[in-house]
């Protein structure tokens, strides 16, 4: 799942580049009233389903260091920008970021380390496509760069900045905002900025309003549960993508735990199994019907005993049939099988 306000941040910055808000929508089963006018977490699918389709139709390789540049900086991060500006320091605001990615999206983990001179900020992404991974990276970096320039006295350049996916068309364009080194096929996704330029005070410091706002997003955080809920649908994706088919027992096997305490933990995170399997069939259909597969195959890659029970599942999660969705995503022929 990811933060309403990270879904509308992003289509507002794919409408300011001209990308039509209908089709995005479309490819994800949904439509631009939908996703502009809730407060709710969006599933995760959604967001790399528009992700994937602003990439086949902008056929921008850059679409996330572009679309960074155009959203308005007073409504990014919600209550996490809230935050960051309310911090005494950029030190501050950098480790106030730390514990809140899932906030911003399941799968989405930040870490800082610092030295006696530098601090490197780190993100990480998990189970997500290495199309969306890359322009959620770029996107990510490059609002954190417009962030800390407008938070501080002096300008906050950093001395590196590294992606680990391949070089882009320009890098010189990159070179030029942010200002320092840019390296590609780097092992991380990171930022380094010296100390010195951090620990400058935030001009919209206010440290009880900073108190505030964590408690609140220390609530939010509670309400999504324990981490136990991602690494039980991370397995399940993993058996899924390896052709077995998951079960409680081969779920809880796989977490080196037994099948009672697997189903207790759910329970006790008002979660089930059975919702937790829906959305992976989900995500993995999702990503083989996009790339061509045919709907008879995707069925049972899924799980599914045949593809009419496939066909009447997927029609409850998307609103269409698994032929359709392939036809429009993938520009394949119908499936005839």
């Amino acid at each position: 799942m990811a933060g309403s306000f990270a879904t509308r941040e992003m289509l507002s910055g794919m409408r300011k580049l001209g990308l039509p808000m209908g089709e995005l929508c479309a490819a994800a089963g949904t439509t631009a009233e939908q996703l502009m006018g809730s407060d709710a977490r969006i599933p995760i699918t959604v967001h790399r389903a528009i992700w994937l389709e602003a990439d086949r139709l902008s056929g921008d390789p850059s679409l996330g260091f572009h679309l960074a540049k155009e959203i308005p900086l007073a409504a990014v991060g919600g209550s996490i920008g809230q935050l960051a500006a309310a911090s005494e320091t950029g030190l501050d605001a950098l480790r106030h970021l730390v514990p809140y990615g899932r906030l911003i999206a399941d799968g989405m983990h930040f870490e800082v380390r610092e030295d006696e001179t530098t601090a490197t900020l780190e993100l990480r992404l998990d189970a997500i496509d290495e199309t969306s991974a890359r322009h959620i990276r770029e996107e990510m970096m490059t609002v954190m760069c417009r962030i800390f320039r407008e938070m501080v006295v002096e300008p906050a350049t950093p001395a590196r900045v590294s992606f680990p996916h391949s070089h882009p068309p320009d890098l010189a364009e990159y070179e030029r905002f942010f200002g320092c080194p840019v390296v590609f096929g780097a092992p991380t996704c990171s930022m380094e900025t010296s100390l010195a330029i951090l620990e400058q005070p935030i001009v919209s410091r206010q440290p009880r309003a900073a108190k505030r706002l964590q408690d609140l997003l220390d609530s939010e955080l509670r309400a999504l549960g324990s981490d136990f809920t991602i690494a039980v649908g991370e397995q399940i994706r993993a058996a899924l993508e390896q052709h077995d088919r998951p079960t409680p027992a081969s779920i809880a096997r796989r977490l080196a735990i037994g099948e009672r305490t697997l189903q207790r933990r759910l329970r006790d995170e008002d979660n089930s199994f059975r919702t937790i399997l829906e959305q992976a069939q989900r995500d993995v259909a999702v990503a083989l019907l996009r790339d061509g597969t045919r709907a008879v195959d995707v069925a049972l890659a899924v799980g599914f005993a045949d593809a009419t029970s496939f066909s009447k599942a997927f029609r409850r999660w998307t609103g269409e049939s698994p032929t359709a969705y392939r036809t429009r995503t993938a520009g394949g022929a119908a499936d005839r099988s």
